[in-house]
């Protein structure tokens, strides 16, 4: 651009869409005691025959009261991941002479978002390893995946230069808006499942205890940051994380009620005790 306010802006955009089928994960507790009770059972072994299967390896139960203990899980080319967004980098500068002021140096702005369309997974192509979208939530939760898929996300970096007295000072923005719980996602993944499978989709009715988790609040840190080149070879940083001292913000919390009805014949719905 012509304009000076304008010279110096470049704007880039960058969309991704990718897709990773036979993923490695591991596999979930449901695909263990299917290896245990999916098949087997319908073969005509004994209980001891049963228990020494590699499947029921994995599901160990105790020998005296038969209950189950914990179940060994591995890993296994089952999963699928899809995930598609937009990045966005915004960069601005010019000099504050610009503006008509008889000051000396400059000014930057560089904004970078994150703008999240979908990220999904799925454990297995089994019937009770439902597609999650965890888009606007802390998740995924799962081995292999980085959580936090936030609706969006904000950087943002604001630099004024002084290049007569070599000294330059930052005000760094980080935003992370509203967000759920992963097992928040897990569950609405389960009530969509059992929704489209009531309306007659293939597929099996899930089971839940429906949660009353509060969405989290939003979060905003600032950060304070400069650098003075006193000679040649010796320059001064200095920084304050967290400049005005903000507290972290509550994850998962739960709105009182009290025990009852409140499914309303949800299919696969338990009414909390």
């Amino acid at each position: 651009f012509r304009n000076p306010w304008l010279s110096g802006l470049t704007l880039a955009f960058d969309w991704y869409s990718i897709e990773v089928e036979d993923a490695i994960m591991t596999y979930s507790i449901d695909y263990a005691n299917f290896r245990c009770y999916g098949g087997g059972m319908d073969a005509g072994l004994t209980p001891a025959e049963q228990a020494a299967t590699p499947g029921c390896q994995l599901t160990p139960r105790d020998q005296i009261n038969g209950e189950a203990l914990s179940t060994k899980l591995s890993y296994d080319n089952q999963a699928t991941i899809k995930t598609t967004a937009l990045d966005v980098m915004l960069n601005w500068g010019t000099s504050i002479s610009t503006f008509g002021l008889e000051v000396p140096g400059s000014l930057n702005f560089n904004l970078r978002a994150t703008i999240l369309d979908s990220y999904e997974t799925r454990q297995s192509p089994a019937v009770y390893d439902v597609p999650i979208e965890w888009k606007g939530s802390l998740g995924p939760n799962l081995p292999g995946t980085q959580a936090g898929a936030y609706d969006y996300r904000l950087f943002g970096t604001f630099t004024y230069n002084n290049p007569i007295d070599n000294w330059r000072v930052s005000l760094r923005w980080r935003h992370l808006p509203e967000v759920w719980s992963a097992g928040y996602a897990e569950q609405q993944a389960l009530i969509a499942n059992n929704a489209a499978v009531a309306a007659g989709a293939d597929g099996l009715i899930l089971g839940y205890t429906p949660s009353r988790e509060i969405q989290t609040e939003s979060y905003n840190i600032f950060d304070l940051s400069g650098t003075w080149d006193i000679l040649e070879t010796v320059s001064l940083r200095f920084g304050i994380t967290n400049l005005f001292d903000e507290a972290p913000v509550d994850v998962a919390s739960q709105a009182e009620r009290a025990a009852g009805q409140v499914c309303n014949g949800a299919p696969g719905c338990s009414d909390p005790t």
